[in-house]
């Protein structure tokens, strides 16, 4: 078999990711279903092994449970693409919209922030599904994201207004609550917002007990055939 070798494989699968999330979308008009779509990257090995009697190829390294865990919290935000720490900070803000979803823990990383991948960012001469849904998926999220970039500088206040906007228009959108709720912890709280994500993360009081038995498969196998 041949392996192309694609050019940036990050910008690549982000790319397929939200395809897929829009395919997905269009099915679960006709059929109940729920799905989760992890991204995650890392150095790993790939190729084939094995003898001349059996073969087999196979990729070797984190980013394989890592993918798993975030597809699998992807439905327990109730957010449909989820992306770890390393694929957020290697995608340009330029090229691709995200939120900011939760703080978890993970065994081969420690403490990292998790972010949903929003939309593609429209370029010249890109794809037209991209265009008609780029200007909505901006305006969607920049209450909540302004609400985020608020609690970085410990606004409360401001983070607050921002967050009752977009849920008076997004009202049983899960991450804008949840974002609700730790504001309003953060009023009684005399923690920073980077302080209050670190320290919640052992409890998890928006996911509940399955968050952690969840996080217990980082430590699973990193290998894939």
């Amino acid at each position: 078999n041949t392996i192309t070798k694609i050019k940036n494989p990050i910008y690549a699968a982000a790319d397929i990711g939200l395809k897929l999330v829009e395919l997905l979308k269009k099915k679960q008009e006709k059929t109940k279903f729920v799905f989760g779509i992890g991204l995650s990257t890392s150095k790993c090995y790939m190729g084939t092994i094995g003898s001349n009697e059996k073969r087999s190829w196979k990729s070797i390294g984190p980013a394989l449970p890592r993918g798993l865990v975030m597809s699998q919290l992807s439905i327990l935000l109730e957010t449909p693409l989820l992306m770890d720490e390393d694929c957020e900070s290697t995608l340009s803000e330029t090229e691709f919209q995200r939120r900011l979803a939760d703080q978890v823990y993970l065994k081969d990383q420690g403490s990292v922030r998790v972010y949903q991948l929003v939309s593609k960012v429209v370029q010249k001469n890109d794809e037209w599904i991209y265009e008609l849904r780029n200007k909505e998926s901006s305006s969607w999220c920049s209450s909540y994201n302004d609400a985020v970039e608020a609690l970085k500088h410990e606004k409360l206040s401001e983070a607050a207004q921002h967050i009752e906007s977009f849920l008076d228009k997004n009202k049983e959108d899960f991450l804008g609550k949840n974002l609700s709720s730790l504001i309003e912890n953060l009023y009684q709280s005399s923690l920073s917002f980077d302080e209050y994500l670190e320290q919640r993360i052992p409890t998890c009081l928006s996911m509940g007990s399955s968050y952690k038995s969840l996080l217990c498969q980082s430590e699973s196998s990193q290998s894939l055939e």
